[in-house]
Formats: C-alpha cells, structure tokens, sequence
C-alpha cells in the first residue's frame, strides 16, 4: 500500500460507495446508494456500527481509503464501505427501506453526525488491492470465501504476469495475502464455476445469489473424483476450456437444488465417492438418495449385505412398533400386500443363496 499516511478531511456527500466491491451480489444495483444501503442494512451489525459512530464520533484512526472518482471533486471510497453506509444514514435516514425504526432510534438519540471525513486519498485503485488482499483474506478483518474469492480475482488481473504458469501466479498472490497456493487457485476456480453459473441463472434452480454457501463449491473441488468429474485438471483449473457443463450442472444441482442438494459439507465424501463410481453414480440419478447410493461404491457383495442388515433392522424396529399398536389402521389390507412383497424378494434371494452354495 502507499506509504502516504497524511489524512485528508472529505465532504460526506462527495464519498461515494465501490461499485467493484466484492462484498456487494451481483443482483444488487451498485451505481444506487439506496440499494447498497438496503444490503448492508440486511445485517444488523450495521445498526450497531451506527451506533457506536453516533455515540463516540467516528475514529480517526480508521480513515476510508479513496481514490478520484470520474465526478470532479468526489471519490469512491474502496476500503471502508459499511462505515460510509453507516455515515450517510445517520446524516440521511431517509436512504433506509428496511429496518426503518431501528435508524430513526438511532439517528434520534445521536450525539454525533460526522460530515468531514479523514480519509486517506490513494491516486488509483491498484494502490489500495494488494493491502486489502492480505486484510480481509488471511487478516484482521476476513471475508467470506465469495467475496474472497472475487478480490482475488482482481488481484490476480492485476498481478498476472505474462508467460509465467498459472501456478508460479498463483505462487505470487499466496505470497501477497500470505496464504497457499492451492488455496488461491481453489479460490479462482471455484469463482469462475460459480459464474458460469450465475450467467446461466443457476441452471433455473429457484434460488438466489445470497442463499448460495459458496464456501460448499470451494470445498467440493478439492475433492479429486469431484473436480475429475467436471473436467477439471485439479482443484486450480481456471482454463474453462476443460469443463463438462453438463456434470458441473449436475454437481451445482447436487449442492444447491433444494429438491436434491447436500445440507452438510460432511456428505461431499459420499458425493465423491458416488461420481467416482459408474453404478453408484447411475443409481444416484436414477433417484436414489446419496446415503445408498454411496453403497453401491463398494464391491457387490459388501453393497448386498449391507443392504440386507438394513432391511433385517428396519423389519425388526416394525415389528416392534407392532407390539404397542392398539388398533390396525384403515389401510391394513396394503400393508399386508406390502408383507407379501417383501417375502416374494425374501424368497428370490434366499434361493438364489441357497443356489451359490449347492
């Protein structure tokens, strides 16, 4: 970052928000102040940041880092967004839509209502990148994988030399936000899937940018049957060249279709252990649920017994549960069939043991 520590005193009014910031979705209008404000205003730290600013004044020892903005006299403030957010609604309230009674509570009460800035002015965004890559990726103030994600996708545009390898880059930027190499590439993979999908409208799944865990796509490329079977080379491919759309659409339905998707990182090795296995795959999209599809990933006959101390435990808890009913149901006779269904295949497997073993 640039040395020049000298603070300047900004107009509130000629600050304005980043529209490059990662943390910002896609789906939020990033030239308008109240739809950037009605985002962070989702999280209600922010209430209390505007709190802590009206209380006690704003501190000078956390100057917004600024660079020019096209509109003469006015800068974009990169680093420091949710505490302009929190400046402009103590000055204007009325940019609230949501949480409305919390900011008058505010804004009511305030014992201060900052409207010169310090700010540190920096004369171009690169300046800012690489300080900010080590603060919130490995620093003080961490972000989540997303917006981790897209600042290093910035950097690595910027820092990318020529005719080097994607690693030895990947190398550079691990050096910067004193992080690994693998961890950046995972990162940058992960991002360039994850947009690739967000161009398709996430394959027509109903749901939206904000419900996404992105950290769940970052952890399941580092699987190797996983990011194999998406036509990655390894969990660092960015060249999108080598991707199977339709797999990945396949693996992004996996994680995130509320019909099918995975609710625990835990169940991604049963999910790479499923893609990795042509029969246990099949039965996995035939609509089995992935806690028995990831059987057939064994060898046939430790599938077959697993599955028939299954049905012996389940017939047995039935049983049970028969012993403390008072009265049969209306739909008795079903059952029964249901028994008689359930001997026929009893009988099919016991003679084709019986079979085996003459």
């Amino acid at each position: 970052m640039n040395n020049n520590t000298n603070i300047d005193y900004i107009q509130l009014e000629n600050l304005l928000f980043d529209p490059e910031n990662p943390r910002l979705p896609s789906d939020v209008d990033k030239k308008n102040d109240e739809k950037i404000i009605d985002y962070m205003l989702r999280d209600a730290s922010l209430l209390e940041l505007m709190k802590s600013i009206a209380e006690s004044n704003y501190s000078h020892s956390e100057p917004l880092l600024i660079v020019p903005a096209s509109q003469k006299g006015s800068f974009i403030v990169v680093e420091g967004n949710r505490r302009l957010a929190a400046l402009k609604l103590l000055s204007n309230p009325g940019l609230a839509t949501i949480r409305k009674n919390g900011v008058e509570e505010v804004v009511t009460a305030k014992k201060h209502s900052p409207i010169e800035i310090p700010c540190i002015k920096h004369s171009k965004r690169d300046d800012i990148l690489d300080y900010l890559g080590y603060r919130h990726i490995t620093g003080v103030k961490s972000w989540g994988a997303l917006e981790k994600a897209r600042y290093v996708e910035q950097l690595f545009r910027k820092h990318e030399i020529k005719g080097s390898s994607v690693e030895e880059n990947y190398k550079i930027l691990a050096r910067m936000i004193g992080s690994r190499a693998d961890h950046v590439g995972r990162l940058l993979s992960s991002l360039k899937l994850y947009e690739f999908a967000n161009d398709k409208a996430y394959f027509d799944i109903e749901i939206q940018e904000k419900e996404i865990g992105f950290s769940i796509l970052y952890t399941a490329i580092g699987y190797k049957n996983i990011h194999e079977y998406i036509g990655l080379k390894n969990s660092g491919d960015i060249d999108f060249n080598h991707v199977n759309q339709n797999n990945f659409e396949f693996i992004f339905r996996c994680l995130y279709d509320p019909k099918k998707k995975i609710n625990e990182s835990r169940e991604l090795a049963n999910l790479n252990a499923v893609v990795g296995n042509k029969t246990a795959l099949e039965e996995y999209k035939k609509g089995a649920p992935l806690s028995e599809a990831v059987y057939y990933t064994d060898a046939p006959i430790e599938t077959f017994i697993t599955f028939l101390a299954g049905a012996k435990k389940s017939l047995a808890n039935a049983r049970n549960c028969l012993d403390k009913i008072l009265e049969l149901p209306d739909d008795v006779d079903d059952l029964v069939k249901q028994m008689r269904e359930l001997e026929r295949i009893a009988r099919s497997i016991r003679r084709t043991l019986e079979k085996d073993d003459d």
